[in-house]
């Protein structure tokens, strides 16, 4: 932890771009099983968002090490990284394992939904 206060490293403040997409998604979620078009839309714009973000940003979680090794020459990331990931909570590394898991798998199935319900209407 003190490796992580010399360097100005801080988790605080981390959690509200997380509860926003929570209440975006469910927004979203009530509009479809509402069968409002709105919703439909708003999807088919915020998904492939969401699912692109997951896929670049979450892995960068996952692995911070490999990330920040050509980033920080002379800098021991492996010390850095077992430094956050000891003031993080024990379930931190699982949550970011669950997020690229939930958010790739989930993105994908809403799209194939989207798809799906955009077929059923055109009949």
């Amino acid at each position: 932890m003190e490796l992580l206060t010399q360097n100005g490293i801080s988790f605080a403040g981390s959690e509200g771009p997380a509860i926003v997409i929570i209440v975006i998604l469910a927004a979203l979620a009530l509009l479809n099983l509402a069968g409002r078009r709105i919703g439909r839309i708003l999807s088919w714009i915020f998904q492939p968002i969401l699912l692109v973000l997951g896929v670049v940003i979450i892995p960068g979680q996952v692995f911070t090490a490999r990330f920040l090794e050509p980033v920080l020459p002379g800098v021991d990331v492996h010390a850095l990284v077992a430094a956050a990931l000891d003031a993080m909570p024990a379930w931190a590394t699982a949550a970011s394992w669950a997020k690229l898991a939930l958010t790739t798998a989930g993105s994908i199935a809403v799209v194939v939904l989207l798809i799906r319900a955009a077929k059923a209407t055109s009949r």
